[in-house]
């Protein structure tokens, strides 16, 4: 959740069905399908791109790996969307799985598509510093992780992209191309050689900066895996895994490269780190897997736990112990010419606006009111367990059980 007001509202029907929010569309399952295949064929590119270049050592693994590259983000934001149209998270994934494909063109000959390729990493990068901050809401929810990715943008805009129309070569080895310390020339240099510069304080520099920008995001996600409720713990958990292994492996392999450019661990230490952009999505589809199969042990229990006679107050802790949030507050909607918010014990109360220290989940049936769930922080549920667990509680309020 921003600070700015914004409110979930589930349209929900007695069968338990929903509606997605408001202004996002379904994406039709053969929609689904054609990006799937085109995802698959855009990997099969990549890959049949790398294989066929001339021989390097490693060129079958740092084919697969560009394959999977492209392939596994893709294929976690589909089948995330098949279960939940809305996800934005998924959404986001699929295009940055279609944007690392341009990673490829660093094992190119060509110094032109080469350059681009190399260009394509460092974005590459700046995308898995916003996945791993944006998870798994697909929006940067506090002030710091804003900054997080300002300062990754700024990164990128002041000490990368330059040196791509300065230098005359760019940092070799690299885990992104196979060429080793004979890499093509910089095809888009426009100036003379600036080696000097780029080579004694640029590069150093912006390394340094990268590594803590890391070790920056590693810290924020192991807080916000303190500070989430057990659900969203399940799901952050391999996200940090993931954090943690990039910004080791990012270390060891600039470290090894600086003491001996030549040696023959930073081959397959490249591949290593390469391959931590499909894990990325992996963590990812893991993360939602967990969170889902236990999200639906919890509502399990509370369809059995929740009784057609339930009064408001068994509701509200029948519903805190699904969501694992004994937070949660119930408030239900009054009609009549002094309609508005009442509290379980019919007391009239203002609804809050959401913002980073409460969330608010408005329950509707068709056009109608209903009630609204009402956590304190942002919310430590997927936004389809809420609507869920809103589901049952519907159910008991339309049958003119509660007062």
């Amino acid at each position: 959740m921003t600070g700015s007001a914004r409110r979930d509202t589930f349209v929900t029907e007695m069968t338990g069905g929903s509606k997605p929010p408001a202004g996002v569309r379904q994406l039709p399952r053969p929609v689904l399908v054609a990006v799937a295949v085109a995802g698959a064929s855009l990997a099969t590119a990549a890959g049949v791109f790398v294989a066929t270049r001339p021989s390097f050592p490693g060129q079958g693994l740092s084919a697969a790996a560009h394959i999977a590259v492209v392939l596994v983000p893709i294929l976690v934001g589909v089948l995330a969307l098949g279960r939940n149209p809305s996800d934005r998270f998924a959404r986001i994934l699929v295009g940055i799985g279609l944007l690392w494909s341009a990673t490829a063109l660093a094992e190119s000959p060509d110094p032109v598509l080469y350059s681009v390729g190399r260009i394509a990493g460092w974005i590459a990068e700046l995308t898995v510093l916003y996945l791993l901050l944006a998870f798994p809401s697909g929006r940067l929810t506090t002030a710091l992780e804003r900054r997080m990715v300002a300062a990754g943008v700024v990164l990128l805009a002041a000490l990368y992209l330059p040196t791509a129309l300065l230098a005359d070569a760019y940092p070799h080895p690299s885990p992104y191309a196979g060429c080793g310390l004979h890499c093509p020339s910089n095809g888009l240099q426009l100036t003379g050689s600036q080696a000097g510069l780029v080579d004694d304080l640029i590069r150093p520099l912006r390394e340094t900066l990268t590594f803590l920008l890391y070790a920056a995001l590693t810290a924020i996600l192991v807080r916000r895996v303190r500070a989430a409720g057990p659900l969203l713990r399940r799901a952050l958990v391999p996200v940090v895994v993931i954090a943690v292994y990039r910004a080791a492996a990012f270390a060891v392999y600039t470290i090894v490269r600086v003491a001996d450019p030549s040696a023959g661990a930073l081959r397959w230490i490249g591949d290593v780190y390469v391959l931590s952009l499909p894990l990325v999505a992996v963590s990812f589809g893991v993360g939602l897997l967990l969170r889902q199969l236990y999200a639906s042990v919890a509502l399990q229990r509370l369809a059995l736990q929740l009784r057609a006679s339930a009064g408001p107050v068994e509701l509200r802790v029948a519903l805190g112990k699904a969501l694992e949030d004994p937070s949660l507050r119930v408030l239900y909607w009054r009609d009549g010419d002094a309609g508005g918010w009442v509290d379980e014990s019919g007391w009239p109360v203002a609804l809050p606006t959401s913002s980073a220290e409460v969330h608010v989940t408005e329950v509707r049936s068709e056009d109608r009111r209903i009630a609204a769930l009402v956590q304190d922080g942002p919310p430590q549920q997927d936004l389809l367990v809420l609507q869920a667990a809103a589901a049952y509680a519907l159910v008991v309020l339309e049958n003119g059980r509660l007062i």
